[in-house]
């Protein structure tokens, strides 16, 4: 099994899904469209709500406590590894498409979510007079020194594999399906930067930092990727090197 990525953790409900039956749905139940004014009573009672808009738009505004998982090809992988078979869950969600998101999260047994918010509840939560959040989106030659020089604390939330492919050096190794249970492994006296392959797992790794109280977050957008292209330092086998620049 070396090079293989991680089961997702939605693979164990998958076969016991298969060996003993679904719950009897009658259909495909779409979560109710819930009042802006539950929001708050929802935060205040430690619910699980997903924001599903992009990372970009997560990144510029979004509810304090949220997490964000956007509404894409890898929605319900990340889905699978983060929500709670055994907990309801809250969606932030284009009314348009909450029907192919609730199918999506169906599809693979998760059938718990208990309602949702359009997009316009994030406004309405910023005009009532409460903070909205944000995280910054950066890009490794503005934080390559920062980093070089053990001013930040980098997580690499990629797979096992591509970190042992190449890593930046001094980076926390922490796949992003494991990053809510891993927390206490991420030193919270020094801003965090988040980093995948390109920038697309490490703004859902962001936003559950934040989610959880980490004040100080960065996203790497361009990732390793990025970061290798632009010669800057890389670990493969142990040993520091400067990676070669793409032509």
């Amino acid at each position: 099994l070396d090079g293989q990525p991680e089961p997702p953790k939605y693979f164990a409900m998958m076969k016991k899904l298969n060996k003993e039956g679904p719950a009897v749905l009658h259909g495909l139940p779409v979560p109710q469209h819930l009042p802006f004014n539950r929001l708050t009573q929802l935060l205040e009672e430690g619910a699980v709500l997903v924001d599903t808009r992009s990372p970009a738009a997560f990144a510029s505004m979004h509810v304090p406590g949220t997490i964000n998982i956007p509404y894409d090809g890898s929605f319900a992988n990340w889905a699978g590894w983060l929500l709670d078979y055994d907990r309801s869950f809250y969606l932030i969600a284009d009314s348009a498409r909450i029907a192919e998101i609730n199918r999506d999260l169906i599809y693979i047994g998760l059938d718990n979510a208990a309602g949702y918010f359009d997009p316009s509840a994030i406004d309405a939560w910023g005009e009532s007079g409460h903070s909205l959040e944000s995280y910054t989106v950066t890009n490794p030659e503005n934080v390559a020194d920062q980093v070089t020089g053990n001013e930040v604390t980098v997580v690499d939330v990629r797979s096992l594999s591509e970190w042992d492919e190449g890593h930046v050096p001094g980076a926390r190794h922490i796949m992003l399906g494991y990053l809510p249970d891993r927390l206490s492994e991420i030193p919270a006296d020094k801003p965090v930067v988040v980093q995948c392959q390109t920038g697309n797992r490490s703004a859902i790794g962001a936003s559950i930092l934040q989610a959880y109280g980490f004040e100080q977050v960065f996203n790497l957008m361009g990732g390793y990727r990025d970061w290798e292209n632009a010669g800057l330092p890389v670990e493969r086998n142990g040993k520091v090197k400067e990676s070669p620049v793409a032509a």
